[in-house]
């Protein structure tokens, strides 16, 4: 998911200052009960960040099963927010526990493919996209009115032939704030829901138009089942076609300046006995070199990290900086949710909106 207005775009010109092998991370570690560990491919280093998790409540034990999941970020309090089935779990800075934001919704009704928070605060207000109810939620919290939008012949005449609507991701605009949503699950449509007639893509653009973000004046979508990442400008064209490499199947990317998270459902490989699990890649964007690669599942012993569902950026900000940096996996199949800090990026570079 993108965070939206929270980073200003960062003015590296090439990576040479990315990994930072002579970085002493040993006072990053001292910090935390698990070490840092250099990844296997790259320069950067990551830890399992153990001290921050679900709450314990048997519903959402139960959903945590079939999860999907999306996550977000709140940039005015660097809260996370993140997804089990219908409900919505905060994260603060401070370790521990999530919190469930309460509702009067049940487990069990809908599943939140993914989100997209548009006011953030005390009373924070997100959309969904819900790919069984066939619609995306808008809703704030605590309990508000609840609004839907179904997609219908005024979007498109795939829809007025009966085509089912099946979102799989919501994204706001960062300049016009109108929810944007990738039907990956039906047409492999990506419009505006307030103004359907911007709208781009389709089945002969997209395999599965899975899920995507705005980078730079452009939409960067995942079309999930080709393994590629395709950069769309404001006229609706594809510009751009990056094929990750045979086999990936990316579901989502975010980006915090010009670094991208691209979590995988699959890897490389996914038919083998021996295979690892899903990877997780972290490239320099403009060049489109990789940083460095994570597979949960092995490099952290995260057992049910078989396929990445989405991976998203979590910046917690003080003073205007970037002071740690973490990334929310939301796994699936089965689903599950882990934390995981990232040292080596040179956070101290990266500005914030808060300046």
């Amino acid at each position: 998911m993108k965070i939206r207005n929270l980073l200003a775009l960062l003015a590296l010109s090439s990576t040479a200052a990315i990994a930072h092998p002579g970085h002493d991370h040993s006072s990053d570690a001292g910090d935390h009960n698990e070490p840092f560990v250099k990844s296997n491919w790259g320069g950067l280093f990551f830890r399992n960040a153990a001290e921050y998790m679900l709450p314990d409540d048997a519903g959402l034990k139960n959903h945590l099963v079939k999860n999907h999941g999306g996550s977000d970020v709140d940039p005015s309090t660097s809260d996370l927010y993140t997804t089990i089935g219908a409900k919505v779990i905060r994260f603060t800075v401070e370790p521990g526990a999530g919190i469930i934001l309460e509702d009067s919704e049940k487990f069990g009704e809908g599943n939140f493919h993914g989100l997209a928070l548009e006011n953030g605060g005390k009373n924070p207000s997100f959309y969904f996209a819900d790919n069984e109810r066939h619609l995306v939620r808008h809703r704030a919290y605590p309990d508000s009115d609840v609004s839907d939008y179904k997609a219908n012949d005024s979007v498109d005449k795939y829809f007025a032939d009966g085509g089912s609507f099946n979102p799989t991701d919501v994204e706001l605009h960062p300049e016009s704030g109108n929810a944007w949503v990738f039907d990956g699950y039906g047409s492999s449509l990506v419009f505006d829901t307030k103004n359907p007639k911007s709208i781009f893509g389709g089945k002969s653009d997209f395999t599965t138009s899975h899920g995507g973000a705005f980078y730079k004046g452009n939409w960067v979508v995942c079309s999930r089942g080709s393994g590629e990442i395709c950069t769309v400008n404001s006229e609706g064209e594809i510009i751009e076609r990056f094929l990750i490499s045979k086999g990936n199947m990316p579901c989502d990317i975010d980006f915090i300046g010009d670094y991208a998270l691209v979590g995988c459902l699959r890897g490389p490989g996914g038919n083998d006995a021996n295979y690892p699990g899903a990877p997780c890649y972290i490239y320099h964007w403009p060049s489109k070199q990789i940083v460095s690669t994570i597979v949960p599942k092995t490099d952290f012993g995260f057992e049910l990290g078989t396929h990445i569902h989405n991976a998203a950026w979590w910046p917690q900000v003080v003073d205007g900086k970037v002071a740690k940096l973490f990334i929310a996996f939301s796994f699936w199949n089965p689903g599950d949710f882990h934390l995981v800090e990232v040292s080596g990026l040179p956070l101290n570079w990266l500005p914030t909106d808060a300046e």
